[in-house]
Order: structure tokens, then sequence, then C-alpha cells
């Protein structure tokens, strides 16, 4: 997405006018072409003059590779594949026009078309989301669970919905603004900013990881989105009410609230996490080797030759006191000293 996958190819951007019968001739040439394929526009703001590239959600029925199909019905220039998105350049008018086909599956297409929509909407409402311990993505809503006193390590990543309104009015959003669209991307922008949880902070570039950084300083959309948040005219808050880690505990109590299944599964990974770090201390690299003697690429290969020897391993440390499990080292390295 974007409009920039063919550095190499002198790529055009089409006016709203031309853009409009492209995107129409593309759908219908690919539905007529792949009739078992659903193809998705995705909505841009009203008054946009002007498009980088054409974005199309499609759900295939089998797990058949369509890129080569693709390409011969588009008549493509060159092609790339990033992740499920896959870019082509098409000739149209004299001009080479970017067009991305996003694969998507049944049960996330409708949350995906409407967090791709409207530009960077999706991005921007992410980023707060993401403040507060969530991944929200084209997947649906998810809540990064992280071990208790290690943040930086994630166990899992939960989903709590794939209903688009569910995950909007979970933090304050109106989904009835959203629904009706946008005219102008100062509307996109103060939409996404139009709840408590906004604040600049939030967006800041140096609040993100490398590679959240080197997208969005690419993205002309949410250079811009800085500077209108940047304005003191706009309003948008300075600073955050409380603290990140303060505002992923009151929200993690939300969904405890809001998502009745979620408590357990959060209970069960807290609890799982101990019992290995539990099992981590009564056997490592460190203990094996002072038991067996055995250093680097041997030492290596015994402790995987040691942990197939017991069907549930994990299981088996916890049940053990660490005498026994000492005891059950030296044995396996015994016999496998008698066998060489």
């Amino acid at each position: 997405m974007g409009g920039n996958a063919f550095p190499f190819l002198n790529l055009s951007r089409l006016s709203a006018k031309d853009y409009e019968k492209f995107e129409a001739e593309t759908v219908q040439k690919l539905s007529y072409h792949f009739p078992t394929i659903t193809f998705h526009i995705i909505p841009s703001f009203f008054s946009k003059t002007s498009f980088g590239d054409c974005d199309l959600l499609f759900v295939p029925t089998t797990q058949k590779d369509y890129i080569k199909d693709f390409e011969t019905v588009l008549g493509s220039l060159a092609t790339l594949r990033n992740g499920p998105t896959i870019s082509f350049a098409v000739p149209f008018n004299d001009q080479i026009f970017q067009v991305d086909l996003i694969l998507e599956h049944p049960e996330t297409v409708d949350f995906a078309r409407s967090y791709f929509s409207f530009n960077d909407l999706g991005n921007l409402i992410g980023r707060i989301f993401h403040r507060a311990g969530f991944k929200f993505g084209h997947k649906g809503l998810q809540f990064i669970v992280r071990e208790d006193g290690n943040s930086s390590h994630v166990l899992k990543e939960i989903t709590l919905t794939t209903s688009f309104q569910e995950a909007l009015e979970f933090v304050g959003y109106d989904y009835l603004r959203w629904s009706l669209g946008f005219s102008t991307l100062e509307e996109v922008f103060k939409f996404a900013v139009a709840i408590p949880l906004a604040n600049k902070t939030i967006f800041r570039l140096e609040e993100t990881n490398h590679a959240a950084r080197i997208r969005d300083r690419k993205r002309k959309t949410y250079q811009e989105f800085l500077l209108w948040v940047k304005d003191p005219k706009n309003g948008v808050p300075d600073e955050e009410l409380v603290s990140k880690e303060e505002l992923r505990r009151l929200m993690l109590e939300k969904v405890f609230l809001s998502f009745p299944t979620f408590k357990s599964d959060y209970l069960y990974l807290q609890q799982r996490a101990k019992e290995i770090q539990e099992a981590k201390e009564k056997f490592n690299g460190s203990l094996v080797s002072e038991w067996t003697g055995l250093t680097g690429k041997e030492l290596g290969a015994f402790i995987h030759l040691f942990k197939e020897t017991k069907s549930d391993f994990t299981d088996w440390l916890l049940k053990c006191d660490s005498t026994t499990i000492q005891e059950e080292v030296l044995k396996c390295h015994s016999s496998q000293n008698l066998k060489s």
C-alpha cells in the first residue's frame, strides 16, 4: 500500500476521475475472470483528488496461489509480494499504476476493509490501542498478553473481537460517525483524536518500534497528521493523563469486564509462564553442564536428546524435585557414554 512498490518504474498518480474509472474496470475484470473470489473496494475520504495506488482485498475459496493468473489478467509489468499483499504494475492510458491485492480470510475481511478505510485512520487508531496494550489491525482487535513483571515478554495475542463496531466503541469512538465516512482528511484526523485517550505523546515517532518509525516516516498522510496534531488550535492534549503502565492496567480490567471468557485465558497464560520459569530454574544449560561436564555443541546435543526422553518435558520437570532431575540427567549421560 502507498504506491511505491516499484521505484524502478515511472509509476503515475491518477486523478479522482481517472481512478474511479480504473478501479471499476479493474474490479470488473478480476470478478469476471475469478468468479469464485470476492474482491472488496476500500473507501477513501470523499474529497480525495488523486490516488497513488488501488487497494483491493480479495478472499479466495481455495489455497491456490493466484499470483500468475492475476499478472496475466491485469497485464502487469512487474510484481512484488510482501506478506499477504501482492503489488502489480498495471498499464493504464499510457501510464503505469500500482494495484495492491491484499489476501484476507472470510472471518476477518469485514474488519480489514474497515481498518484500511479512509487512508491512515486505522493506523492512527491503532497507535492509541497499542498504547493501551492492544493490537488493532486487519485481523481484528487483539489483547497483547505480557508476562507479569516482564512486560517485554509477550505470551500471546488473544483476539477479543472481529467486529469493527465493537472494537471502536470499546475505547469510546462513535461508530455511527465513522460509518458516515469523511469528506476531508482533516475530518479523518479529528475523528482519530476524538476520544480522551488521544494525546500528542502517543503519535510521536520515537514512541514506536524501528519498523513502525521507518514506515510512518514514508507515509505522507502520517506526516501531515503529525503537523496537524502539533497545531495548538486543534486541541490535542500534550501529555497522557496516566502513565502507559497505569493505562494498560486499567484497560486490562476493562477487558475482563467486557470480554468475560478472556480472563480465564489470561490467568492460564500467566500461570503457565510462572511454571515455565520454575521449570527453567530446575533444568538449564548451566546446571546440566555442572552435572555432566559437557560444554558447547556437546552440551546442546545432550540437552536436546534428554528432552526427547520425556513426553511432556515441562510438566515432568514441575513434578520432580531437583535431586530427581539431576539423577535422571546423570543416568542418561552415563547411558550415552556406554553407547559411545
